[in-house]
């Protein structure tokens, strides 16, 4: 079975879609054509703007996981309009270089998204009686305790990484200290530097993590 493709201008499948674009729509700009041929393929490399905390990311797929309380759907549905709301701004941006173009699929999705503010295009509308309603309108307000909580992980990891390499380090003093030597003596300089180093560096993540409350 071959994989239709719908055309952004009139709403059509097509298989072909390129030829479509040049023998319906005569698009003879080569950069016009090919963003309208990303805009329908969502093909798209480089950076993305989270549709939450319009930050600029290569990775927005892994944003969500990590950082959005965002449902497997929810999460195909807003990537694909990040990539389409990218594919825009390119072709408003080749509009404003002034060359031949045939199409307004830029200007019309802005002329959508003035009419409707708060309702993205091509994300289907939460009914009003919506359990899932309220869950929607408390994600935004998660995402700042995510990534806090994110960070306060990552920091007691390091402190116990920290922690287990001060110990493994001890433990190799002692068991390099030639036997001639008292126990807990070592004739190795450069360990105990390294040792010597460790311990500061240590108690200054031990007094970083009382300053961040991370409990």
């Amino acid at each position: 079975m071959r994989v239709t493709t719908t055309c952004p201008l009139c709403q059509k499948d097509y298989i072909h879609l390129q030829q479509h674009l040049k023998k319906s729509h005569h698009l003879a700009n080569h950069e016009e054509l090919r963003l309208i041929v990303l805009y329908s393929s969502g093909r798209i490399n480089g950076r993305l703007t989270c549709p939450h905390c319009a930050k600029d990311l290569v990775r927005l797929d892994k944003h969500f996981v990590f950082f959005h309380s965002l449902s497997a759907l929810d999460r195909q549905a807003q990537l694909k309009r990040a990539k389409q709301q990218r594919v825009l701004e390119l072709l408003a941006a080749l509009r404003a270089s002034h060359p031949p173009m045939l199409s307004s699929l830029d200007v019309q999705m802005s002329n959508k998204a003035e009419e409707h503010p708060d309702v993205p295009h091509n994300v289907p509308e939460t009914p009003a009686n919506d359990p899932a309603a309220p869950v929607a309108k408390t994600r935004s307000r998660t995402a700042t305790s995510l990534s806090s909580g994110m960070k306060k992980y990552r920091i007691t990891r390091k402190i116990a990484d920290i922690a287990a390499l001060s110990g493994r380090i001890r433990a190799m003093k002692y068991e390099w200290a030639p036997s001639r030597f008292v126990c807990g003596v070592t004739n190795s300089t450069a360990i105990k530097h390294k040792l010597k180093h460790l311990d500061h560096f240590l108690k200054w993540i031990l007094k970083t993590r009382s300053t961040v409350h991370l409990y």
